[in-house]
């Protein structure tokens, strides 16, 4: 009994010391929005957070985000796609990109996913996966971001200046009476 006991004991001892297999590189890749209000001809700010979840590094990581065209947006640096040379295990890399709606790019948008590309160090296998989808943004033409979200100093100066007459001749016909009340109290 003990004998199997000590056997079985040294058997679980020696599959502790094994080294447990490393798992692939697995990149999560999260896209995301940071602009507050998206404005024709002003800059969208869009971060991408790359987390490697994975046991070993991810090599010749390349972001391309074909979602934004050319043909509507400016791409800030002349570029959509970005390349990182290796993402360590249970490491995160930020990149931004900025892109500028070019005029007349108004209205809902649909933000969707970038495509990824990269590999395992030590396997030449290439993987592919994609972001996450932000979804829909209204980009707003610059006249309706003006007339929701200005203050409009002009429209309250107007505002008083035509107000003036309607408080300001009762205000005087009130006034000239109290004077000529006040006058004849005091000659009582």
């Amino acid at each position: 009994m003990t004998i199997a006991l000590t056997i079985s004991f040294s058997m679980v001892i020696a599959e502790a010391d094994d080294e447990p297999p490393t798992l692939p590189a697995r990149l999560l890749v999260h896209k995301n929005v940071e602009t507050k209000y998206l404005i024709e001809n002003q800059d969208i700010v869009i971060n991408y957070r790359i987390f490697n979840v994975g046991g070993r590094p991810a090599t010749n990581v390349q972001i391309n985000d074909n979602s934004l065209p050319k043909e509507y947006f400016e791409w800030f640096n002349q570029t959509n796609q970005f390349q990182i040379p290796i993402i360590q295990p249970k490491q995160q890399e930020i990149r931004t990109l900025i892109y500028k709606p070019k005029t007349g790019v108004w209205g809902q948008f649909n933000f969707t996913f970038a495509e990824v590309h990269y590999r395992t160090e030590g396997e030449s296998e290439p993987l592919f996966g994609m972001s996450t989808e932000p979804g829909y943004g209204y980009i707003f033409s610059t006249v309706e971001y003006d007339r929701r979200f200005n203050f409009h100093w002009f429209d309250w100066i107007l505002f008083s200046l035509l107000t003036i007459p309607s408080l300001g001749f009762p205000f005087y016909l009130w006034w000239g009476s109290k004077s000529k009340y006040e006058k004849l109290a005091k000659k009582e």
